[in-house]
């Protein structure tokens, strides 16, 4: 037998000899094992392959133990740079800060933000009828908040008077609601406050009688300031307020400068005159009115009255007696049948008025200075009254116009009508919907309310869409025609219009410039396309 030829080896499978690869000598040679034959395969590896393998073990522990010790390292130098970023962007935000414009701002326009600023809890009034007054006296509203922004804002803030000069007390069973130390924020908000006119809210949520000790003690404190008075608005929720009503009997004769009155109770307005002598009242809200005569008030000189549901006979008694309005809400209590027969009365200078549930003193009312009208739904009765009042009628805002004829009476003595508000215009009558077409169509002879500009109309069934998209249209090619903005409202989702031809007629007219939309999801707010919101 042959001895084994050069760089052979004997294979432990076979027992035969093979030629060594360059592999297995440098594993025997002590070098590198990343090219072993080993990892190719499942064989054992011999004593003197161990050793190297072994020795190889030992040095990549080694290496790794080095990894982990950089690692280690980089991991404190990534987090020291992480910190340094997070320094480095701070210290950006405040060189920001200081070249921020609103520090450049003057004293005058901060004051103005200042008394925008709205309060956490949303600020409400008397004047909303079936609302209640939120404001506090809490650390976290204004004005005090502002206080607690920066010393320069703080200054503001404090040198402002109008600012400190709208304060609210509340009473309620557990004395006030007010946080903190209610005396001492008063004394502070009428010392800030220096001579600026003031607006004082009274608010009780106590349901039953309302007794001496529950009227706080800063109460005496805002009526020795009464002069100041601008605004006094009671919103007294108790079965039984006379007991708050008379300590306020002391403010009589002592409002020379109260401009706005409004009462808001479970109970009828306050039978007594402190109110009686205040020569620049002009504005007056009434959550529930009786006879003028109940409520001792200057009614001659009120100019603007807002009143929520009463009497028919009530209703025509606050026009008759409040001689000079110019603005005027009413609510009348709806399903009573008026038989009475009223005296005719004229209100001059009346500019604004809204009629909620009935349409019934328009039947006595001539307003030759009328501009804007609202209301409930369209009658014959009211196109008689635009007739005789001779008025300019500019705005029209009905909440139900389905009755389109009564509609087109009234529109046909309104021809200067620029602004029509119809809520809702959904009519089953084909005499009904054939008036829709031809109301505001341009080219006939009837045709009516030339000056219109702006056109909201709700709820319009799907089926007479396009039609009243053509009849705007038409109405908008007409020579000299004013008209620049439409809005077809729904109080939900109007049907598919993505795919409707409406929608490309409408986008046609949105390119050639007429501002047009169909608004799914409205919601009736002050501010809603027609300016000012309902009397």
């Amino acid at each position: 037998m042959s001895g084994p030829p050069d760089a052979c080896s004997r294979c432990r499978r076979c027992d035969t000899w093979v030629e060594d690869g360059p592999l297995r000598v440098a594993s025997e040679a002590g070098e590198s094992t990343a090219d072993s034959y080993l990892f190719c395969s499942n064989d054992a590896p011999l004593a003197s392959e161990a050793l190297v393998f072994q020795r190889a073990v030992s040095d990549l522990d080694e290496h790794i133990r080095q990894l982990e010790a950089e690692i280690r390292q980089l991991d404190i130098l990534r987090e020291e740079k992480i910190r340094e970023l997070a320094a480095t962007r701070k210290r950006t935000t405040e060189h920001k800060a200081v070249l921020s414009p609103i520090r450049r701002f003057p004293v005058e326009i901060l004051q103005q933000i200042f008394s925008q600023v709205p309060y956490s809890s949303g600020e409400r009034s008397v004047h909303h009828r079936g609302t209640s007054p939120t404001r506090n006296l809490a650390a976290e509203e204004p004005p005090w908040q502002l206080g607690h922004i920066c010393r320069r804002w703080r200054a503001i803030a404090i040198g402002f008077p109008p600012l400190w000069s709208k304060i609210t007390l509340h009473i309620s069973d557990s004395h006030t609601l007010n946080t903190g130390s209610p005396f001492e924020k008063v004394e502070t908000q009428l010392y800030r406050s220096i001579n600026a006119p003031l607006e004082f809210t009274l608010a009780s949520t106590t349901m039953g009688i309302i007794s001496d000790a529950q009227i706080p003690k800063s109460l005496d404190l805002v009526i020795q300031h009464c002069e100041r008075w601008q605004t006094l608005l009671l919103d007294i929720r108790s079965s039984s307020p006379s007991v708050l009503l008379h300590h306020l009997q002391c403010i009589k004769g002592r409002v020379p400068n109260l401009r706005r009155f409004g009462y808001v109770s479970t109970a009828r307005p306050p039978p007594n005159d402190i109110l009686s002598t205040a020569p620049n009242l002009r504005s007056v809200t009434l959550a529930a009115y009786d006879n003028p005569s109940s409520v001792n008030l200057p009614w001659p000189q009120i100019t603007h009255f807002h009143g929520g549901r009463s009497s028919l006979f009530s209703a025509i008694q606050i026009l008759t007696c409040a001689s000079n309005l110019v603005e005027c809400g009413l609510g009348i209590w709806p399903g009573v049948v008026h038989n009475t027969v009223y005296p005719d009365f004229v209100a001059p200078n009346l500019r604004r008025l809204s009629l909620d549930r009935d349409t019934t003193p328009l039947k006595y009312l001539t307003a030759p200075s009328l501009t804007e009208l609202w209301i409930p739904f369209p009658t014959f009765s009211v196109a008689v009254f635009l007739e005789r009042s001779a008025c300019a009628l500019e705005k029209l805002v009905v909440d139900d116009g389905n009755d389109i004829l009564s509609l087109t009476s009234i529109l046909q003595t309104s021809p200067t009508l620029t602004r029509l508000f119809v809520s809702s215009l959904r009519s089953n009558s084909p005499v009904s919907r054939s008036a829709h077409r031809v109301l505001l169509m341009p080219g006939i002879e009837d045709f009516v309310c030339p000056h219109l500009s702006q056109i909201v109309f709700g709820e319009i069934p799907s089926a007479e869409m396009q039609e009243w998209f053509e009849m705007v249209e038409a109405r908008w090619r007409t020579p000299s025609s004013p008209l620049h903005f439409v809005r077809f409202i729904y109080t939900q989702r109007y049907g598919d219009l993505d795919s409707s031809p409406e929608k490309l007629l409408m986008h046609e007219l949105r390119e050639k410039g007429l501002d047009i939309a169909v608004d799914c999801g409205f919601r009736a707010a002050p501010d809603n396309y027609l300016g000012e919101g309902r009397p």
